[in-house]
């Protein structure tokens, strides 16, 4: 695998794509009105990334298969199937209520993946049109975003969403 295909399969992947120090949760405490415990929320999000680290290592392949035999169009598209899954992933997390207490924590992560998430169209364009460069800069930024993140994740006390989910 080339230099670039192995990250673009790991940004894709883990940072852009998955956008997320915690890429969703399925169900919530939150329909009874409460907050989740620390511990809750945790478990519930950790489950989900494990869930969807596994999801992306298919991705990741078909990725690397289509970008290395310069099938740009379809490694655009893979990325655009896997970002509107992430997108719903997203959204189920951010339906769940953690911690009053830790809200700010859960809001800065949000922030740092909204702004992983706007990478996305730069990605696609630039995969799109098989420009190396181009998506070397997008994955730089992703990459940026992405310890910025998992630091966040891995202090708060996630695993699959910290930075053990990259790996």
């Amino acid at each position: 695998m080339s230099e670039l295909s192995r990250r673009m399969a790991a940004i894709g992947v883990g940072t852009v794509l998955v956008a997320a120090v915690f890429a969703g949760c399925g169900g919530s405490d939150s329909d009874s009105g409460g907050a989740l415990s620390k511990e809750d929320f945790i478990a519930q999000a950790d489950e989900i990334c494990a869930e969807s680290d596994a999801a992306s290592d298919a991705f990741g392949e078909d990725f690397e298969a289509a970008y290395g035999a310069g099938d740009f169009d379809a490694a655009a598209e893979l990325i655009e199937e896997a970002d509107a899954t992430t997108s719903e992933a997203t959204d189920e997390i951010k339906a769940l209520e953690p911690p009053e207490e830790d809200q700010a924590t859960v809001d800065e992560l949000f922030e740092l993946t909204d702004q992983q998430e706007a990478l996305v169209p730069d990605l696609i364009e630039a995969v799109r049109a098989g420009d190396n460069a181009a998506v070397t800069e997008v994955a730089d930024e992703a990459e940026a975003l992405d310890t910025q993140t998992n630091a966040i994740a891995d202090e708060y006390g996630f695993v699959d969403c910290g930075s053990a989910g990259d790996s």
